[in-house]
């Protein structure tokens, strides 16, 4: 895939997937918007804040940015876009619900 999102070449067949990070959508859309390589506590999967290597941190930029191509490209061809709302819950520190909020899908 070239930097316009337009597949160069392709492949099909049996192979491993070795993941050299894992994310929450929360830490991932973090990189996205801050665009820094420090995923804060609050929103982190372990509850620590930690840092993400730079490499990782391109990555995610570069396929945020692929990504938002190929989306333009999906709508300029009449695709069909639900919005999505998502009902996430506030936790104390026992793990017991004490508020709700919406979290809505940005198209």
């Amino acid at each position: 895939m070239n930097a316009k999102a337009e597949v160069l070449d392709s492949w099909f067949g049996r192979t491993i997937i070795y993941s050299d990070q894992r994310f929450s959508y929360e830490e991932a859309q973090s990189i996205i918007e801050t665009k820094s390589d420090i995923i804060p506590a609050e929103i982190s999967l372990t509850g620590k804040e930690y840092k993400v290597p730079a490499a990782i941190v391109a990555a995610t930029l570069k396929q945020d940015e692929l990504a938002k191509i190929l989306r333009r490209k999906r709508m300029a061809d009449g695709a069909i876009s639900f919005d999505k709302v998502e009902v996430k819950f506030n936790l104390d520190e026992n793990a017991e619900p004490v508020g709700v909020f919406l979290k809505y899908q940005r198209c």
